[in-house]
């Protein structure tokens, strides 16, 4: 029992540093976002509406993207508190949607799915997996009560289904290298280590390997998305107050050349 409690401090205090780089990871963007959208909001609601008034004062002819831009501002500024209401509604409704056990598939399998992060979500779960995997089989749990336990603890419902089959698979007879090969969430790694580790009987010193080696993937990624993350959230601001300058600058030109003549 001592020994079960010690690898499950282990597993959570691993558990909890891979959280930790995750939270760091993401939370630059998301400050970053949260301010570019409040600064859109404050410039569109209150800072281009006088620049509206100042060209329709002068009956200067408008190029495209100056109306485009003063046409969405009229909109921002006269139904902003139903922006405000929609936004809230919309969040809250998304995290009551994802408690759902059709919320949670649809989100997870979304996630899996994404570019780049869907990547490091699967090999972050699989590492859950092979270390819970690992954990249970030492301890000398059942196969199949390990397969069920462990599919509580990955947190991805879609994997969490292919566990279960995995699971069922086993019962039809089926080995647990041949079962997890009918399974789709499974990297090819995964399954060559489980094949090894059920013709040598240590599967669970296979596990850890795995776990291991993704582990160390997962945090390598992890660094390098968030150094990636910063230049290209820059490039995203720059572009986004160019198209709004530009938008408000282009008149002036023409009211310049009015002037002149």
């Amino acid at each position: 029992l001592d020994e079960a409690f010690l690898r499950i401090h282990e597993h959570l205090d691993r558990e909890q540093k891979i959280v930790e780089q995750i939270k760091t990871a993401i939370r630059y963007p998301i400050i970053v976002l949260s301010f570019v959208g409040i600064a859109i909001f404050v410039m569109m609601s209150e800072v281009i509406p006088e620049f509206a008034k100042l060209y329709g004062a002068m009956n200067a002819e408008l190029p495209m993207p100056t109306r485009i831009i003063i046409g969405l501002s009229s909109f921002v500024s006269s139904w902003w508190l139903a922006i405000v209401v929609f936004g809230v509604a919309t969040g809250v409704w998304f995290i009551l949607w994802i408690k759902t056990d059709l919320g949670r598939m649809a989100w997870h399998t979304f996630l899996l799915k994404l570019p780049v992060v869907g990547s490091i979500v699967r090999r972050a779960t699989l590492a859950r997996f092979a270390r819970a995997f690992s954990m249970a089989m030492r301890s000398g749990v059942p196969v199949l009560q390990a397969l069920t336990v462990v599919s509580l603890a990955v947190d991805n419902e879609v994997i969490a289904a292919d566990l279960l089959g995995m699971r069922v698979a086993i019962e039809r007879g089926d080995g647990l290298s041949r079962a997890a090969g009918s399974q789709a969430c499974f990297t090819p790694l995964v399954l060559q280590m489980l094949a090894v580790g059920e013709d040598t009987g240590r599967i669970d010193e296979m596990l850890v390997e795995v776990a291991d080696y993704y582990e160390r993937e997962v945090d390598f990624d992890v660094r390098n998305l968030n150094d990636l993350m910063q230049p290209l959230l820059t490039l995203l601001l720059a572009g986004v107050v160019f198209l709004l300058i530009l938008g408000v600058v282009l008149p002036m030109w023409g009211i310049i050349d009015l002037a002149r003549q």
